[in-house]
């Protein structure tokens, strides 16, 4: 799959590619083959099931970054890993490995203050979170990965220049708009209702496999 996203971007835009595994050995061997294939940044998700100490996070980081070359990208995502990035170990990241970035996905908007507070000035904050957008972005987010931007990409675009130019009223009112419809296609786990829009726009992903449900498209009236 990353050779195909690779040919298709040309090298018209970067390519981060993503790393889910929660062993090190098997992280370490995808970030290898990864940057052998020519990725230009590297996504990798906390390490869980283990449950390790902050300690032991930041051994796996810098474990990580010791084996590529490549710029790496924090991703935490505590509801679906059970694992917290304390804002002191996102700045230690930071400050001991090739770490440049973080998708942020905490629900805390006070812990997510602190990272930028303790680590905004090393490493690019992007908010993962659709809904609380416009206000990790006025804490000092760079911007955001988000899922439904690969839908909505030209109206992201406009909530985050007018939440960086400080126009939160405008902001806001946009998201509010947005929100119903982000929140439809979080209706099921990601990325089922994501993979039925895209069917929908004529950009097959191809059935999610188990234990995600089967999508169900109404071609008749255009409904997930």
């Amino acid at each position: 799959m990353l050779d195909v996203t690779l040919e298709a971007v040309a090298g018209r835009v970067p390519v981060i590619a993503g790393i889910l595994s929660p062993g090190l050995g098997d992280t370490l061997e995808a970030a290898r083959a990864c940057e052998a294939a020519g990725a230009d940044m590297l996504m990798v998700v906390t390490p869980y099931y283990a449950r390790p100490t902050q300690a032991g996070i930041v051994d796996y980081y810098k474990a990580v970054s010791d084996a590529v070359a490549l710029p790496l990208m924090l991703y935490e995502i505590p509801y679906r890993t059970g694992i917290d990035l304390a804002p002191e170990t996102v700045e230690a990241l930071g400050n001991e490995t090739r770490v440049t970035a973080m998708k942020a996905c905490s629900p805390s908007l006070p812990q997510q203050m602190k990272v930028v507070e303790l680590a905004g000035g090393k490493i690019d904050i992007l908010t993962g979170e659709e809904n609380v957008y416009p206000m990790h972005v006025a804490m000092g987010a760079k911007g955001g990965v988000l899922a439904t931007s690969c839908l909505f990409p030209r109206t992201w675009a406009l909530l985050h220049r007018l939440a960086a130019s400080g126009q939160m009223a405008e902001a806001t009112a946009l998201h509010r708009r947005l929100m119903p419809v982000v929140s439809a296609l979080y209706a099921e786990h990601n990325p089922v209702p994501l993979r039925a829009a895209l069917e929908i726009l004529g950009q097959p992903q191809g059935a999610p496999l188990p234990p995600l449900p089967n999508q169900v498209i109404d071609r008749s009236r255009g409904n997930l």
